[in-house]
């Protein structure tokens, strides 16, 4: 399960990246910013080295892009801004874990034995200690709950996204067709790209943006100014997140039958993602931070060793 302790490092990187881009530039052009530098470099490989467009499951594949990386990026972009990278990626994160073992289970009747729902529960529940209890920003009551309802949807979105994804490798793998991560993470992000693009001339046609930056103009002011230059973030944003991370997260998901295991162990991002944001977020750690973070890597150690076996 290597990936998919890559793909935890990249996704706790890319939740700092994405809010100090979507700080700067607002959620709409931030994600649009990011998604269009990763079509160019996946598409480059797509299209020199992989199997382009091809595969029999385009549709599927930009379908779980536009959910996942469509809907369920815009949704997270909101919530960055009003709740913060680590509050935000622990609720999509662990939600989007139950969302997509629950999903396996049904749609594939991917097995989950009873030792693996205890490290399951290990790992969240060790992710939960960690970052307890929950500091959020200082912002307006309205501004909260809509960042609380949008981490609830990209949660969804997500957990949707990754499944529609294994459905498309269960189809490549029966059939041995050949496509590798990389591709499919291009013919995932068309679909979120496509999506990402709608938001913007919406947003645009309609000047929410605006509205956006006024709500939040309280907590972005604590944030104070980066050593790093705006468009750094964004560039970090799409290498680590929807170029590499993604990649890596699919390459996790042929590996098992249920992708909502690797999404488990993706969860512990947010672990991550506190020493990384600790400057940025005046965030600060307890004795809770490190006795959650060695149950959650309890857990992950867990599920690693019955995959292995």
């Amino acid at each position: 399960m290597l990936p998919a302790l890559i793909t935890t490092l990249l996704f706790a990187l890319t939740a700092v990246c994405a809010t100090q881009s979507s700080i700067t530039y607002g959620p709409e052009r931030a994600n649009l910013g990011r998604l269009a530098i990763a079509v160019v470099l996946l598409g480059g490989w797509a299209h020199l080295l992989g199997s382009g467009l091809g595969g029999g499951r385009l549709a599927i594949l930009m379908l779980a892009g536009t959910i996942g990386f469509g809907g369920g990026g815009w949704c997270m972009f909101q919530a960055f801004p009003r709740l913060g990278s680590t509050l935000s990626l622990l609720a999509v994160e662990c939600a989007a874990a139950v969302v997509a073992l629950v999903l396996g289970v049904i749609l594939f009747g991917a097995h989950i034995s009873l030792i693996q729902m205890v490290f399951i529960a290990c790992t969240l529940g060790g992710v939960v200690l960690a970052l307890g209890p929950f500091r959020v920003p200082k912002v307006r009551q309205e501004v909260l709950l809509t960042g609380i309802g949008f981490t609830i949807l990209a949660a969804i979105g997500q957990g949707i996204s990754w499944t529609l994804t294994k459905s498309a490798f269960i189809y490549f793998q029966e059939r041995a067709i050949e496509v590798d991560s990389l591709t499919a993470a291009y013919q995932r992000l068309l679909g979120g790209f496509c999506f990402a693009i709608l938001i913007v001339l919406i947003s645009l046609a309609r000047k929410g943006s605006g509205y956006i930056q006024s709500m939040t103009s309280d907590y972005i002011r604590s944030k104070g100014q980066s050593c790093f230059h705006p468009s750094l973030w964004v560039l970090g944003n799409a290498l680590a997140g929807p170029v590499l991370g993604v990649s890596c997260m699919l390459w996790a998901i042929r590996q098992v039958d249920n992708p909502g295991v690797v999404q488990t162990i993706v969860a512990t991002a947010t672990l991550f993602t506190v020493p990384l944001a600790r400057r940025l977020e005046n965030r600060v750690f307890h004795w809770n931070y490190f006795t959650g973070f060695g149950i959650a890597l309890i857990g992950v150690a867990g599920l690693v060793a019955t995959i292995s076996h």
